[in-house]
C-alpha cells in the first residue's frame, strides 16, 4: 500500500509537471511572439529611416568669382585724360613732327598701361580658377566622405538586424527548451510511478 501512495504521488508529480510544463510553453510563447512582433516594428522603423549623404547638395561657392576690372578702367580713363590734356598743352608749341613723336611715345604708354591692365585681369582670373578647381575638388572629396559613411550606416543596421535576429532565435529555442525538459520530466515521474506499481 505504500508503494500506491508513493505512486500515486509520483503521477501527479508527474502530471503537475506536464500540465505546469505546458502551461509555461504556451505562455513563453505567446511572449515571445509579442517581442517578436514588438522588434519587427521597431526594426522597420529603424531600417527605413532616411540615410542621406550630407555633403550630396553642396555647391562650388569659388565658380562665379568675378574680376575687378574696375582699377584697370579708372586707370585706362586717367591714362586717356593725361594724354588728351597733353595732347592739346602741346598742340601749339610743337610742330607737327613734335606732335607725331609725342603722339607716338603716348601710344606706346597706352599700350604698357593697357597691357599691364590686362596682366592684372589675367591674373585674377587665373586665382578665381585655381580657387574654383580646389572647391570643386573639395566638395568631391566631402561628397565621398559621405557615401562611404552611407555604406557604413547600412552595413551597421545590416549587422545590427543580425545581430537581433539571432538573439531572438536563441531566446525562443532556450524558454522552448526549458518547456519541453519540464514536460519531459514530468513524463519521466509519470513512467517512473506506473513501473512502480
Amino acid at each position: 500500500m505504500s508503494f500506491t501512495i508513493v505512486s500515486v504521488a509520483g503521477l501527479a508529480m508527474g502530471a503537475g509537471k506536464l500540465i505546469a510544463g505546458g502551461v509555461q510553453k504556451k505562455k513563453a510563447k505567446k511572449r515571445q511572439d509579442a517581442a517578436r512582433q514588438q522588434m519587427e516594428s521597431q526594426m522597420d522603423e529603424y531600417l527605413n529611416q532616411e540615410v542621406k549623404n550630407p555633403y550630396e547638395g553642396l555647391e562650388n561657392t569659388m565658380e562665379d568669382l568675378t574680376v575687378n576690372t574696375q582699377a584697370a578702367d579708372f586707370a585706362a580713363q586717367k591714362s586717356e585724360q593725361a594724354r588728351a590734356d597733353i595732347m592739346d598743352s602741346m598742340s601749339g608749341a610743337a610742330g607737327s613732327s613734335g606732335i607725331a613723336a609725342l603722339a607716338q611715345s603716348m601710344a606706346n604708354q597706352a599700350t604698357q598701361k593697357a597691357q599691364a591692365a590686362s596682366a592684372s585681369i589675367a591674373t585674377q582670373e587665373a586665382a578665381n580658377e585655381k580657387l574654383e578647381r580646389q572647391e570643386a575638388g573639395n566638395i568631391q572629396d566631402q561628397k565621398i566622405q559621405g557615401d562611404i559613411m552611407v555604406q557604413n550606416i547600412k552595413d551597421q543596421k545590416m549587422g545590427t538586424r543580425i545581430g537581433m535576429s539571432q538573439a531572438e532565435v536563441a531566446a525562443e529555442g532556450q524558454a522552448v527548451a526549458d518547456a519541453n525538459a519540464l514536460m519531459s520530466s514530468g513524463v519521466t515521474d509519470i513512467g517512473s510511478a506506473v513501473a512502480g506499481m
